[in-house]
């Protein structure tokens, strides 16, 4: 899972500076995020471009599930993609936090002893 925190952290620095390069010369960005990762906000669609980046082998509806639960709150699979469609930002942070809830270490099944 921590490889795909990294790749969430990575595509949202990669996003925040692409903002910073998009504003115009003394123009104010109006997102504090621009300036602090701390209180990054992206559009889940990149969320999404970072998992399936970080491991290229899940389903797109597997990828849908973590984003579901990255999101934490009470939406539905078609809600997920009307809010993805419309580039709906999401808090970096409180995904990650959200993603990492209830994380289960997965042991190597028992040895049968003899």
């Amino acid at each position: 899972m921590e490889h795909l925190i990294t790749a969430i952290d990575n595509t949202t620095a990669s996003y925040l500076n692409t903002l910073a390069l998009t504003t115009t010369a003394g123009a104010i960005n109006s997102s504090s995020s621009a300036h602090d990762p701390s209180s990054a906000m992206i559009p889940i669609g990149k969320l999404r471009e970072a998992i399936s980046t970080a491991d290229p082998d899940r389903s797109r509806g597997s990828v849908s599930q973590l984003l579901l639960k990255g999101i934490g709150t009470n939406v539905t699979t078609e809600s997920l993609m009307m809010k993805e469609a419309v580039q709906q930002l999401i808090a970096v942070e409180t995904f990650k936090a959200n993603l990492r809830k209830g994380m289960v270490k997965r042991s190597p099944p028992p040895v049968a002893l003899k």
